[in-house]
């Protein structure tokens, strides 16, 4: 290696490896490539994963959460879009992932009604508006499943 190139491989910043010690076996739908980026990603223990369309972002994120959930406290939380979550959660039907979706319009209003927390909000269209109005009436009128004094403690 020439001295230029011992001078930029000193320089190159690598953050810790926190992640598995042992990748477990993956999923075989995966492709390779998809499968080298899981890897890297359980090993970090946290990565960015830059795809462009179509190469199976989705894919990864639910086999990453897997293996992420096994290894830890048996949960894991994808944030997504929207319009991307329904895609989602047909994703992980197709490949045997249990996924669900939990968030959607007026999802936030919701849970700030539930920990009794002022909220403002907006929605994209009038449609949208309308049916968080409706969730939100009828969790303003629904008797709570969660008992509030652990939720603020």
């Amino acid at each position: 290696m020439s001295d230029y190139q011992d001078f930029l491989a000193h320089k190159a910043r690598k953050a810790d490896l926190r992640g598995l010690k042992q990748v477990p076996l993956l999923r075989e739908h995966l492709f390779a490539f998809q499968a080298h980026c899981v890897a890297h990603a359980l090993r970090a223990g946290c990565a960015g994963i830059f795809l462009d369309t179509g190469l199976g972002k989705t894919e990864l994120q639910l086999e990453w959460c897997q293996h992420a959930l096994e290894a830890s406290n048996g949960k894991a939380l994808i944030l997504t879009p929207l319009a991307v979550a329904q895609q989602t959660r047909k994703r992980a039907e197709k490949w045997g992932y249990e996924a669900r979706v939990i968030a959607g319009i007026g999802s936030e209003g919701v849970m700030s009604l539930k920990l009794r927390r002022k909220f403002m909000g907006t929605e994209l269209k009038e449609g949208y508006f309308r049916q968080a109005c409706r969730y939100l009436e009828a969790q303003d009128n629904q008797d709570d499943l969660f008992d509030r004094e652990l939720l603020t403690a």
